[in-house]
């Protein structure tokens, strides 16, 4: 009998978002292979109704269960912070739309993504999901970030970590889908943790790297997943109640965003002075750099941005014989984009969703 390790596991991500919920890709050529931490792939989960409350054949157990709902699926997703899934599940995750630049001409691109506006609607942006273990190959549809974050620590390397969240909708790979074959992943691009700086400004520009002094951080957001299966949905195999059902809405709900930081303590103690007069912060930006593109100057980058804070929590700590500061920030609505946090990828790419 065949036994199988968790890194045999194959995923896929599609290249760009579902045209509308619980409408998957359908082809090879729409999916990139993915790599991540090994994790169990997700299996498909339903709610059941039974006869265990009902009395009257005078039995004192129920006798017959079936399927009702399958059930939202969550699907982590994360490792070493990089450029292409990483990246990718950012910029669908704040679920703007994205503004291609050219940095340098055939060479580098900058793809940029705030908050979706409220004018977008609450539909966040939703992507195809295969994952692959033996004879668990499942396609999800429809899978919506709930939550994505960034860290970092010394010379570890840089890490994302990501939740994703579906309508409880699946596909059988092999019998609904036999014809997708899985692509294997590109080439990844990770950060360097030596590359990392973490800058803002409050009246002077504060460069924490170039002064020596950074620690340890992480940013991110959560998106408030909403999934309801409500009478009227779709059921798993028309026509057949038996084969459950699954929910034909997912929407956001309440935002929210995050960002700490750790540094070493200096003389000065100067973040207690601006934690304590809660001094304006603008453009607190954590910079992820990899190696260079095409054009010499110019670094495969992820960069995540809050646009407006303040310092909430300021406490001095011990890292290991040495002093440090564990810094919290309140994000702020930005006045620009309306939201809490933007998302930058550079890469080779022209385009990139």
């Amino acid at each position: 009998m065949a036994k199988y390790q968790l890194t045999d596991i194959e995923v896929a991500i599609s290249k760009l978002p579902e045209t509308g919920i619980n409408t998957p890709f359908t082809t090879s050529i729409d999916y990139i292979g993915g790599l991540l931490n090994a994790t169990p792939p997700p299996t498909p989960q339903a709610s059941m109704i039974t006869d265990d409350d009902m009395v009257g054949d005078g039995n004192e157990w129920g006798d017959d269960q079936r399927l009702d709902y399958w059930q939202p699926t969550s699907f982590p997703i994360g490792g070493k912070l990089n450029t292409e899934l990483g990246g990718r599940v950012l910029l669908r995750g704040l679920g703007g739309a994205v503004t291609d630049t050219v940095v340098t001409a055939a060479a580098s691109h900058d793809h940029a993504a705030a908050f979706q506006p409220k004018s977008a609607g609450r539909t966040p942006k939703l992507s195809s999901l295969i994952a692959a273990l033996a004879g668990g190959d499942f396609l999800w549809p429809s899978m919506g970030v709930e939550s994505w974050e960034a860290s970092f620590s010394g010379v570890e390397p840089v890490a994302f970590a990501a939740s994703l969240l579906n309508t409880g909708y699946w596909k059988d790979l092999s019998v609904d889908h036999p014809a997708i074959v899985i692509p294997g992943p590109e080439t990844y691009h990770y950060m360097y943790p030596v590359q990392t700086s973490v800058i803002f400004n409050d009246g002077s520009t504060v460069n924490y790297a170039s002064e020596g002094r950074l620690l340890a951080g992480r940013i991110g957001f959560t998106n408030g997943l909403i999934v309801r299966g409500l009478p009227g949905d779709s059921l798993l195999t028309a026509g057949t109640p038996r084969s459950g059902a699954y929910a034909r809405d997912i929407h956001r709900g309440k935002r929210d965003a995050s960002a700490s930081l750790r540094v070493s303590l200096d003389e000065n103690f100067a973040e207690f002075t601006k934690y304590k007069a809660q001094t304006d912060i603008t453009g607190l930006t954590y910079l992820f750099r990899g190696d260079k593109t095409g054009a010499a100057s110019n670094y495969l980058e992820v960069e995540v941005k809050m646009p407006r804070c303040k310092i909430r929590s300021c406490v001095i700590e011990g890292d290991g014989d040495d002093a440090a500061i564990a810094l919290e920030f309140w994000r702020r609505r930005d006045l620009v984009s309306g939201g809490l946090l933007t998302g930058r990828i550079r890469n080779d790419q022209t385009t990139f969703s």
